[in-house]
């Protein structure tokens, strides 16, 4: 007679029938239901121990799968031994409190569709082969301290009834893909140096990830129902939140992002996310509505001028697309310029009119690399390069100065040289009354006068030109950007 759950290995160390279903299916101690083992707490748990220790003398898979532990255990050094053979606590039942404590292996670590009915708790665990909490069902609280996960699978699709917590765990590679949290989830100075995958996760209590660093970090179609915050956190190289659903507050603060690409894309925001003492240079805002997203003492980064924000959207074309952004998504390019529009809003609902500045220039070089790259219309292009040489989009005074004293100086050049050129053939008779007739005629082509003199036909037309119609339109730009310096 065997137990019809026994593997060969099992077999090895356990072959005694304790109890018969109604269908005539047999079960050994391990996997007989918990009233019907008959024997103690202290011998079925020295079972276990022994049943791991010979595993490991023998060099062998331990197979304790679908085994049922009716009382509280501990496995550590001095209840399974110093060596750590490969375990599989895989469609296990934990009835009570299980610990793994100073639990240290080098082989596999299987704990797949386990059921927890009391608190686990792993403290100064380091597993450095694959190991793997898939599936895993814990109905009391979780704690997971100063442990050392080098290759583990991760928690796909387990579920926590109660509150869960990681404190100084180190982390390669790990998927939290599909898992839920019932109640809150607490992150202590951990270290997710690999790629940690929260996609599809269900957090639906609070949610506090505290002085922890993440080296590429993915939240697709997550849920934080509640509050969520992240603070002194570190992102060393990518966070992605794509179609993520915020329903409570949620709060970065004080993170170090400066390595790092922050990715929000079509985000969902019930409630306000607040972005505080953060720098925010090679940010991404896609497709998001801004109206509940608030900024608080957070530094974008500068265009190579100095003095233009350059869109948190324009690092991730620029990342992602030909040098040229001949291929960029019109999609994209429209929502960058929406990007730039409501953070110029915000800036001036906040009375922040030196900020509206820089998010207006940032738009209008959007809206210039849109007509560069799809529009046909090339005189509007032409009229928006204009506007940017003459005055930086009217938020630049001196630059439109600067532009109405060169066409100054080439309104007298043309005036000098058409002098010139009723002179005749040199040397040139130049005298003071004829240096002062060209410069009355300058001023009175300027004022819109009939000058007393005027040059040969073709540098009238250019004098004209530039008095009549440059000149005018460069001083009402620079008398714009004057005023909208003076206003800030």
């Amino acid at each position: 007679m065997t137990c019809h759950l026994c593997s060969e290995s099992q077999l090895q160390e356990n072959n005694k029938i304790v109890w018969t279903d109604i269908s005539g299916k047999e079960y050994c101690i391990l996997h007989a239901p918990a009233e019907q083992k008959n024997i103690g707490q202290k011998d079925f748990n020295d079972l276990i121990f022994h049943i791991i220790k010979k595993s490991a003398e023998d060099d062998r898979w331990c197979d304790l799968s679908n085994t049922i532990f009716p009382w509280e255990i501990t496995f550590s050094k001095e209840t399974t031994g110093p060596s750590i053979p490969h375990i599989d606590f895989s469609n296990s039942t934990f009835k009570k409190r299980t610990a793994f404590v100073n639990f240290d292996t080098k082989k596999r670590f299987i704990l797949d569709n386990s059921t927890f009915e009391s608190s686990l708790q792993l403290y100064r665990v380091t597993l450095d082969d694959t190991s793997s909490f898939t599936y895993i069902n814990c109905q009391e609280d979780a704690r997971f301290r100063f442990c050392n996960f080098s290759e583990t699978e991760g928690f796909n699709s387990a579920i926590f009834y109660k509150a869960v917590e990681f404190l100084h765990v180190v982390s390669k590679d790990i998927d939290f893909n599909f898992a839920t949290f019932e109640e809150t989830l607490t992150i202590h100075f951990t270290d997710f140096l690999g790629k940690s995958s929260f996609d599809n996760t269900n957090f639906k209590k609070n949610v506090k990830i505290i002085e922890s660093q993440f080296k590429k970090a993915t939240f697709k179609s997550s849920n934080f129902l509640s509050d969520a915050a992240f603070v002194s956190s570190i992102f060393l190289k990518e966070v992605i939140f794509m179609q993520t659903v915020f329903g409570g507050d949620v709060t970065f603060t004080n993170c170090q992002t400066s390595t790092s690409r922050l990715f929000f894309y079509e985000l969902s925001v019930t409630q306000k996310i607040t972005f505080s003492r953060i720098y925010l240079h090679n940010a991404t805002f896609l497709f998001t509505d801004l109206d509940k997203i608030k900024f608080h003492n957070v530094k974008w980064q500068l265009s190579p001028d100095g003095a233009r924000l350059i869109s948190p959207v324009e690092s991730n074309l620029k990342g992602n697309l030909d040098k040229d952004l001949r291929n960029i998504d019109e999609e994209i390019l429209q929502d960058t310029i929406h990007f730039y529009r409501q953070m110029k809003k915000k800036a001036r609902d906040n009375s922040d009119d030196e900020e509206a500045s820089l998010w207006h220039y940032s738009e209008k070089e959007m809206v210039l690399r849109r007509l560069q790259t799809y529009d046909k219309r090339p005189f509007h292009k032409k009229i928006l390069q204009a506007y940017k040489i003459t005055s930086r989009y009217g938020e630049d005074p001196l630059q439109a100065v600067e532009v109405l004293f060169y066409l100054s100086l080439l309104l007298l050049a043309t005036l000098a040289l058409g002098g010139l050129y009723a002179l005749g053939e040199p040397p040139f008779d130049i005298t003071a009354p004829r240096v002062a007739k060209g410069l009355r005629a300058f001023a009175q082509y300027a004022l819109f006068m009939k000058p007393d003199w005027s040059p040969p036909a073709f540098f009238d037309f250019i004098a004209i030109f530039l008095s009549r119609l440059l000149i005018p339109i460069q001083a009402a730009i620079f008398a714009f950007a004057l005023r909208n310096k003076l206003h800030r």
